[in-house]
């Protein structure tokens, strides 16, 4: 009786010291996963956040080029394979929505490249680069990939209330969707913030200025910015039948 009792008593020992391992266990895994719940919260024991170098993307360095006022924009003109067109920009400056004068219009030349059908090599990209060369001029490159590449520069006006200053010039896109045969369409807007003299009110007289508040320019061109803003450039794409 006695090596009966005994037993169990080593039975009922060892299933005693098993059931308070595996309670120590569940609550050693539970204090675990705590700690590395508050590790990837917290990056570290002590409160501190992860910390490691991140990737240059190309949004950053448009970003580095637009804080020193420079610009840069890229069309596609791939798909234009009619080898009796050729590219045409042209540049009109605005004084106010009524007052309009075309100041350059340059031809880039034929479509494609080298005798037909054999190597000929068609239009790829066409850019235009804005690069300030003062508080009031800024120089354009017009590109035509592989082709040629022409520039010319834009003239910023002083601007209201006292016209001491040189306004702040912005690019916009317009939001046109496809060129043209024969007509010229807007794609990009150089143009002036305005001088709001109702805003401008609310903050003692301090000259508050605005810019476009669209995304992108209707092609139209019939939106408020246009009858607000005091001074501006559009630049225009088009295609148009060579002369053999």
């Amino acid at each position: 009786m006695k090596k009966i009792l005994m037993l169990g008593m080593v039975v009922l020992g060892l299933v005693g010291t098993t059931e308070a391992k595996k309670r120590t266990e569940r609550a050693t895994g539970k204090t675990a996963s705590r700690v590395e719940a508050a590790k990837d919260e917290q990056g570290s024991e002590s409160g501190s956040l992860e910390w490691k170098e991140g990737k240059i993307e190309t949004q950053d360095l448009r970003e580095l080029l637009e804080l020193k006022e420079m610009y840069v924009y890229k069309y596609d003109l791939s798909g234009v394979r009619d080898t009796s067109l050729r590219v045409m920009v042209q540049l009109d400056e605005y004084f106010g929505r009524d007052s309009m004068r075309t100041v350059r219009l340059m031809s880039f030349g034929k479509v494609f490249e080298g005798r037909r059908g054999e190597g000929q090599k068609y239009l790829t990209d066409l850019k235009f680069y804005f690069m300030p060369q003062s508080d009031s001029t800024m120089l354009v490159y017009c590109l035509l990939e592989g082709r040629m590449m022409s520039s010319f520069w834009l003239k910023m006006k002083k601007i209201a209330p006292d016209f001491k200053d040189y306004g702040s010039y912005s690019p916009k896109s317009f939001d046109t969707k496809e060129l043209k045969v024969d007509q010229t369409v807007p794609v990009l807007l150089f143009g002036s913030s305005w001088y709001d003299a109702e805003i401008s009110k609310y903050y003692r007289g301090m000259p508050i200025y605005r810019f476009c508040p669209e995304n992108q320019l209707p092609e139209d061109m019939n939106s408020e910015s246009f009858d607000r803003m005091p001074h501006y450039w559009v630049i225009r794409v088009g295609l148009q039948h060579r002369r053999e």
